[in-house]
């Protein structure tokens, strides 16, 4: 079975911030294309004043840039919520 990784948040904000040790091996592994979803995308442009000094124009760019590399974006469903609460617990992560 051939699966795609899924990147997150922090994946996008390493690639688009070059002062971060991950920016490198985000940048490489973003190019090697992958998923990410609708959520992901959202914290993208909401921690932009915070983490990433870009404009509006560079935010599109940005996110046009991601879409290329990573033309499968994964909606925000129910479905997917429930998906979140079962992983959650079982590897530590947030949701």
């Amino acid at each position: 079975m051939n699966v795609s990784p899924f990147f997150d948040t922090n994946v996008l904000i390493y690639a688009f911030c070059e002062e971060y040790p991950r920016s490198r091996i985000s940048r490489k592994l973003l190019g090697e294309g992958g998923v990410t979803g609708v959520q992901v995308l959202n914290e993208f442009v909401a921690i932009r004043d915070e983490n990433l000094a870009l404009t509006w124009d560079e935010v599109l760019e940005s996110l046009a840039a991601i879409r290329v590399l990573c033309p499968s974006v994964a909606p925000l469903t129910l479905e997917s919520h429930g998906r979140a609460l079962h992983v959650a617990p079982r590897y530590g992560y947030r949701i």
